[in-house]
């Protein structure tokens, strides 16, 4: 084998849900991870049954498989087992250790289990394929079979303990008399052994096709309690009662003052050259199957070996005798042939055992953690290597790279670091591997626990001691798309990756040259920002083609679950697909090479299809279901021009088109073979997909996300244009396309109600008729198996008229209606995101039978079924409180006292869960009927629906309800936005977080002085590149040092930004009058968008912005607070602000927020949350610790207080000047609102908050109650920070404990617990 490189990673350290790693799909993945690393050697440690203190060197045969490897899903996917029998076994708490009792306990009762249903099942062919396995190595199995057999039956005793001395010194008589009585378990440890071979050889045929050879172990020795001792007692040096007469170890060395006991039977090396080693040889034989390359561990035991006394406590007393020598091996090649050997050849050597190694031609092994002892020269020092040698970070039997720099003499670090000119920049880890690399070595074998810098506790074993060893397991996601190219970059480098195969960015660069070319005749420097945003991102996008390919092909057999939405708010995607490709800075840096600047892609515009939380929700579920190998699909609406751009003029919010595909769109693909049809009850539209790749991060996989754009069936009437009638021409072109132009119409008026209603039906029936169409296509028209194939997800109320549409659309196919409901009802499931009643949307009755009548006469089968199941259980009597009737009707007429009054119609307690009901259909009462499940996005959140807005369903069907609090991606949030952090963190940690960021807790206990002080140089690099951006893109000037207090959402009057404003006024008239003195300048930086039509949201930002030119202009202040409020906030903008923050506001009106996601990305990147009780704030203080937070005001407890009792603010707006002075801002001509009136002005704002509208109490957001108390807390935040080290403590137990808000836990939750895909 030519020059190369490879990992050593055993087989049981690999992630699994069982408690140890086994032949299944992680190993394939680690497979594919050695590929994509340009490893060609994947080095494993024996793969034998474990016995006494589970050493794989301590075996119970030299040739059988372990049975702890064998892959449980397989069997399932076999039919062998049910995943109920292994779901519900305990296979240890911690996914980075083996817990060997608890797997010994359960994984043998699994394997019966599989072996019982075998026998039931098994075709004509398994069961030949199994007699054939028996016959093909009966040289071993009935021995090893029969071993197994008696040891269970003797409660695993040694063979040398068994009472039955007869079947102790395998008498003949005795062998039959077992097999007899043990037929059944002997068959048992057979099939095991069928099984673990049969997955072992796929396994191998797997590696080897990807150009990867398996090195693995042969241990010289073999375990006194084992089938080749207790069955071959001649081949061992043992006494006539068959006890050891020497037992093997080696003297004292670099592992152990007492040398090693290991107590393995010697040879009986006589004996075996007169048979002329035939066991040996067999052995050897058998092992080569196995792997493609063997390393024969202890070589030096050849030439001469260590025996010790039997019995013995150690080594010391131990002597050394003759070995067979290179005779052995010269006998040996001549009978095998040229076997590919490495030679373990490490401890000390004599001139004699070089001598056998140089005469045997093997290359020996060069440990690099050996070399550096600073007070002698040594031949693992890099200098003294020959290319025919090995060379390794380290081995199993001593520690980790990184505990080695923890535990060694400063000395000997020095040593280190100077000869192989380590740096911490670099990672001493990552030094040490390159110093491998580049030595003469024709082989270089990295630990992966080096790879990932992990320290002692990922230590596989120490010599001459019991328990603890063995156990490290990899957790999963800790094998990034980084560490690969690393390893493949330093490969390449190195000579160790010799063959054509070029990386990911030469093949995006290459085609990158080409398209420029051949699209606009250009060089690539010469490209505007818009052609290249295009060029490189079809380059990119033909790099992914056969990935997403392949990731099709495999959702396709498998259960999937599909994600509908009205909004993805997927940001800027070439930054976001580069990082999760691993080549973010490769590509960064090629541009750069030519000239070209990466950020000339800030100039591009965000995909504008989404808003708020919302959609940036659904895009982070779609990115971490990628990353974690969910089949999860997306479903949406391709928006022509999005929401809308924002520009603040004069104060003032103000919308213009959003044209973001101006600069082309190389993401998404058309797909024009697969449109439908949309029918409303007077227009009929074309529906056609476009697909966007949704790359996962360190995975092949990429799922997709379907968007789809109306389009008239007739575009273009050439009659009518011919007749000069040209708007007629052109109306049916303009009435589909206005279906999908933008997001959230305006739906004040009745037209926009009737384009939002169809926008929803639109996508909804376009995306079920793709499901079924892909359904059909592999099950034909029997829907028996609808339900299993896909779960679908519905993510709030918009999309859920996919529940009558999908039982329309089964209908249609010939199922009966309670058939097609049952399928839908099991189909999906409903997330709630809102506890505010007024937000559960609703439909008038007459608006939905003018646009889509089949589907309101559906939903009204599904309310009289409905009214069925709730009658059944008791619902059908009347309610204990009834509506009031209004004064006008309850008044006698007294001029006609012969009128008869009608009674009040009398209330069901079902009427208030009907789904129509008072003129309108009740969605998400359609939802939570009609669906498997319903979920909240926060643990408060879900209680609030569950005890309050939705009590009456949840009384009913308890069992429907669960929480899923939402998350955000690592990736983008934390990853690509803030590299400077995402090293001090990787530095620390390992880059494991990016998959799994559980990860961060282990910060918890590095916080100390001067990681605090980094942190804060971080922060502060963040806070002057948000300033250089703000005034670039809003001519804000701002000095970095001062506090970013941040504020970014949708906005709303429950997010409570007039709350936000109001404190700033209160903080600035105290300012003015002296009364508060110790104050760190803080710039207050707001960021939202009103909807077009909310005239008072619109109110609140000019009343910002009013306030900004007050206190930004104000000589006595402007040194003490800015105020800015950036424009047209979108995902890119929120990358830039997000890490920069040092107070994220999350003030919401407890008992309003359902999650929100904004506080966990700026938790994230180390803010503190200044915020109320309410949504996820809730569990970051729980998280973080609530010491760690600012969090104030009324509770949701009190809030119902307060409502139960009358709450007044007018009475606190009267008894408290400053507050008044505060709140009049809005009407003593303090500022100005342009002459408003009515709804929009800022005198219907104080109205508002003083005495209410027709629609609502005063102040229903409670502003007045929590100002005093959000302006104390943030009067006490802002002093706080004046510790800059305790306040950078607070801010990085943020990060730290951060690991719950991953959307990677939450969409895991989702696969496993509602969609049943895991």
């Amino acid at each position: 084998m030519a020059r190369c490189a490879g990992i050593l990673m055993p087989i049981t350290s690999l992630p699994s849900p069982y408690g140890i790693g086994s032949l299944g799909k992680d190993a394939y993945d680690f497979a594919d991870f050695l590929k994509a690393a340009g490893q060609k050697i994947w080095q494993i440690l024996p793969v034998g049954p474990t016995s006494y203190g589970d050493s794989p060197y301590q075996s119970f045969s030299t040739y059988a498989g372990n049975p702890y490897m064998i892959d449980l899903d397989t069997l399932v996917g076999e039919g062998l087992l049910n995943r109920d029998e292994i779901a519900d076994r305990d296979w240890g708490s911690d996914p980075e250790t083996v817990d060997y009792e608890k797997i010994y306990n359960a994984r043998f009762d699994v394997l019966y289990s599989a072996f019982s249903q075998f026998g039931k099942i098994a075709g004509d062919k398994e069961r030949k394929a199994f007699d054939a396995f028996i016959k093909e190595n009966a040289e071993w199995l009935p021995n090893y079979a029969l071993y197994m057999a008696i040891k269970k039956g003797f409660n695993m005793r040694s063979w040398l303990e068994w009472p039955d001395e007869d079947i102790r010194m395998r008498k003949q008589k005795a062998v039959e008399q077992y097999q007899e009585k043990y037929a059944y378990e002997i068959r048992f440890w057979m099939f095991v052994q069928f099984k673990f071979f049969e997955q072992w050889t796929r396994l191998k045929e797997y590696v080897n096709s990807l150009g990867i050879s398996i090195l693995g172990d042969i241990p010289i020795y073999v375990a006194m309690d084992s089938a080749d001792t207790w069955a071959n007692p001649e081949v061992f040096w043992l006494d006539k009662d068959r006890h050891p007469v020497c037992v093997a170890g080696c003297p004292p060395d670099y592992f152990s003052a007492t040398g090693q006991l290991w107590g393995n039977p010697l040879y009986d090396w006589s004996y075996l050259k007169k048979t002329k080693y035939d066991w040996w040889f067999k052995r050897i034989a058998g092992i080569s199957k196995l792997f493609d390359i063997t390393r024969i561990d202890h070589f030096r035991g050849f030439d001469s070996y260590y025996a010790i006394p039997y019995p013995a406590e150690n080594a010391i007393n131990g002597q050394w005798l003759e070995g067979p020598g290179i005779k052995f091996f010269e006998l040996m090649k001549k009978k095998l042939g040229d076997i590919p050997i490495v030679a373990e050849d490490l401890g000390f050597l004599t001139d004699s055992v070089f001598k056998l190694l140089k005469d045997s031609g093997y290359p020996g092994m060069k440990v690099l953690e050996f070399a550096f002892d600073s007070t002698e020269e040594n031949n693992y020092l890099p200098h003294n290597y020959t290319h025919n040698s090995v060379v390794y970070s380290g081995t199993h039997d001593n520690d980790t790279i990184m505990g080695w720099f923890e535990t060694a003499q400063q000395k000997d670090v020095d040593f280190a670091v100077n000869y192989c000119n380590l740096s911490k920049e670099e990672g001493y880890h990552w030094g040490i591997i390159r110093t491998a690399y580049q030595s003469v070595s024709d082989y270089a074998i990295i630990q992966l626990q080096d790879i990932l810098g992990l320290g002692s506790e990922a230590r596989m074993n120490i010599p001459s001691t019991l328990g603890g060893n063995w156990v490290w397991r990899i957790k999963r996601g800790a094998l990034t798309k980084e560490v690969a190219y690393r390893l493949r970059k330093l490969s390449k480098t190195y000579g160790r990756l010799e063959d054509d195969e070029l990386m990911d960015q030469n093949n995006i660069m290459e085609n990158l040259i080409q398209t420029a070319k051949n699209a606009y005749c250009k060089k690539v420097e010469e490209l505007t920002p818009a052609e290249l945003h295009m060029a490189l991102g079809k380059a990119m996008m033909g790099e992914i083609a056969d990935r997403w390919e392949q990731s099709k092909e495999t959702h396709a057999n498998a259960r999937r679950a599909y994600y509908f939405s009205a909004e993805f708010l997927m940001g800027r995607m070439m930054y976001n697909n580069l990082y999760c490709m691993g080549i973010l800075d490769d590509v960064k840096q090629m541009l750069k090479d030519r000239g070209v600047d990466i950020n000339v892609f800030e100039d591009v515009d965000d995909a504008a299809l989404g808003n708020g939380g919302l959609g940036r929700l659904a895009a982070c579920f779609l990115d971490s279901a990628a990353t974690q190998n969910v089949p999860l699909d997306g479903y949406g609406i391709r928006y022509k021009y999005g929401l809308f751009k924002q520009l603040i003029e004069n104060g003032f919010q103000v919308e213009v088109a959003d044209d973001w595909q101006h600069f082309g769109d190389p993401w998404c693909i058309r797909r024009e073979e697969d449109m439908v049809q949309v029918r409303y009850a007077d227009q009929v539209v074309n529906a056609v997909p476009y697909d966007m790749a949704v790359i996962g991060y360190g995975t092949d996989n990429i799922n997709t996300l379907r968007l789809w754009q109306a389009e008239a069936v007739h575009d273009f009437d050439f009659l009518a244009f011919n007749d000069s009638k040209y708007n007629e021409a052109v109306a049916e072109k303009n009435a589909a396309e206005n279906i999908s132009k933008v997001l959230y119409p305006n739906d004040n008026s009745y037209e926009g109600k009737v384009l939002r209603l169809k926008q929803q039906y639109f996508f909804c029936s376009a995306s079920l008729q793709d499901i079924i169409k892909r359904y059909k296509k592999k099950n034909g028209g029997d829907y028996s198996k609808f339900a299993q194939h896909c779960a679908i997800q519905l993510n709030d109320t918009h999309p859920v008229c996919a529940i009558p549409e999908l039982i329309r659309l089964l209908q249609a196919d010939g199922l009966t209606f309670d058939q097609a409901f049952d399928i839908a009802q099991k189909t999906f499931a409903y997330t709630n995101h809102t506890v505010m009643a007024e937000a559960l949307e609703k439909w008038s009755i007459d608006l939905m039978k003018s646009v889509i009548p089949e589907i309101y006469a559906i939903i009204e089968k599904i309310d009289a079924r409905l009214v069925k199941d709730l009658t059944a259980k008791g619902l059908n009597v009347p309610a204990l409180q009834q509506p009031k009737v209004e004064e006008e009707e309850a008044e006698a007429d007294e001029k006609d006292a012969k009128t008869e009054k009608k009674p009040a119609p009398v209330r069901m307690k079902l009427d208030d869960m009907r789904i129509i009901d008072g003129g309108v259909v009740h969605m998400a009462r359609l939802a939570i009927y009609a669906s498997s499940f319903t979920n909240g996005v926060a643990w408060i959140h879900t209680e609030i629906l569950k005890n309050d807005v939705l009590k009456d369903w949840y009384a009913i069907y308890p069992e429907r309800f669960q929480n899923k609090t939402n998350g955000i991606t690592q990736r983008r949030w934390l990853g690509l936005c803030n590299p400077q952090l995402s090293k001090f963190i990787t530095d620390r940690i390992g880059d494991g977080w990016l998959r799994d960021l559980d990860e961060l807790k282990k910060l918890d206990g590095m916080i100390d002085d001067k990681t605090i002080a980094e942190f804060n140089e971080i922060k502060a690099e963040k806070k002057a590149e948000l300033a250089a951006y703000m005034k670039r893109h809003d001519n804000f000037d701002v000095d970095p040092s001062f506090i970013f207090d941040i504020q970014v959402k949708r906005l709303h009057e429950y997010k409570r930004q007039l709350l936000n404003a109001f404190s700033i006024m209160d903080i600035y008239f105290k300012l003015k009058s002296g009364e508060l003195k110790n104050w760190n300048p803080t710039a207050f930086i707001f960021g939202a968008k009103a909807a077009p039509g909310y005239a008072r949201a619109k109110a609140i930002i000019k009343f910002i912005n009013e306030i900004a030119k007050l206190v930004n202009n104000d000589p006595d202040t402007k040194d003490k607070l800015r105020v800015m409020f950036v424009s047209n906030y979108n995902v890119s903008y929120a990358e830039k602000l997000t890490p920069a923050a040092d107070i994220s506001e999350q003030i919401s009106t407890a008992g309003t927020e359902a999650s929100g996601t904004g506080n966990m990305k700026f938790m994230l990147n180390g803010a503190v949350t200044l915020g109320t009780y309410d949504g996820a704030n809730v569990e970051i203080a729980q998280q973080a610790g609530e010491e760690n937070e600012y969090i104030f005001g009324a509770r949701v407890e009190d809030i119902n207080r307060l409502a139960k009792e009358g709450y007044d603010p007018k009475k606190l707006y009267e008894s408290n000047p400053g507050l008044k002075k505060v709140i009049d801002t809005l009407i003593d001509g303090t500022f100005d609102d342009g002459g408003k009136t009515g709804e929009g002005s800022f005198k219907e704002l104080h109205e508002s908050l003083i005495n209410g509208a027709s629609w609502h109490a005063a102040d229903h957001y409670y502003l007045l109650y929590d100002l005093p108390l959000y302006v104390e807390a943030k009067i006490k935040a802002n002093n706080d920070y004046s510790d800059r080290t305790a306040f950078g403590r607070k801010c990085l137990e943020n990060v730290a404990n951060a690991g719950q808000f991953s959307s990677d836990r939450t969409i895991l939750q989702y696969a496993k617990e509602l969609w049943k895909l895991q």
